[in-house]
């Protein structure tokens, strides 16, 4: 008995190891991909680039994502986590029954650089293949049914997510002229709105 437990022990240590690896590799494969993308475009994110600029062969990089949107869904996918990870860290911090709505302002006027040059990068591959917005579509079913939450007033939430949403496509193409202290104050008024307190004048 004993000898069979020493037997397992060693050969469920190398499953984990090979598994942490394969993470590993496929996390590397991807942030090599975001590189690319924001560096030279999306439409330069091919499976021979990425696997050049990860350092590894091409059939390396087909043993994690067997086409080239495969690997833009899993960029997208994983570009999407990361805002709903920001979302959720703010809206555990406020408590408030409109934190969910509050956090959406905040994590959106707040997004990390990178990803909104990357999300601008993007936008061109995914205008040409509608399949490969089936990670955004499935995003966005979310957060509109999160609107309809008990205690939410659908007409207010409505108004400011889609108020976000236009800033941050506007932002995405270059097309905001806003200056920094009307963005600052344009997210004031979202906030106050979100937050039932108002609309933003007396904040």
């Amino acid at each position: 008995m004993s000898s069979q437990k020493e037997k397992t022990g060693p050969r469920l240590q190398s499953k984990a190891l090979s598994r942490d690896r394969a993470t590993e590799t496929y996390e590397h494969i991807l942030d090599a991909s975001e590189e690319i993308v924001i560096e030279h475009g999306g439409r330069e994110l091919t499976l021979e680039a990425a696997a050049r600029a990860a350092g590894l062969s091409k059939g390396g990089v087909l043993y994690h994502f067997p086409s080239k949107a495969a690997l833009i869904q899993a960029m997208l996918t994983r570009l999407i986590a990361r805002f709903e990870t920001d979302l959720q860290s703010i809206a555990e911090e406020d408590g408030a029954p409109e934190a969910c709505l509050t956090a959406y302002v905040q994590a959106t006027f707040r997004a990390d650089e990178r990803d909104k040059r990357m999300g601008a990068a993007l936008l061109a591959v995914l205008a040409e293949d509608p399949a490969l917005l089936k990670p955004l579509r499935a995003f966005y079913q979310r957060r509109f049914e999160a609107l309809r939450s008990p205690g939410m007033r659908f007409d207010r939430a409505a108004t400011v997510m889609l108020a976000v949403e236009g800033l941050f496509m506007l932002e995405l193409l270059g097309l905001s002229y806003l200056s920094t202290s009307e963005r600052e104050e344009l997210e004031r008024t979202l906030l106050a709105v979100a937050s039932g307190s108002g609309t933003g004048h007396d904040v």
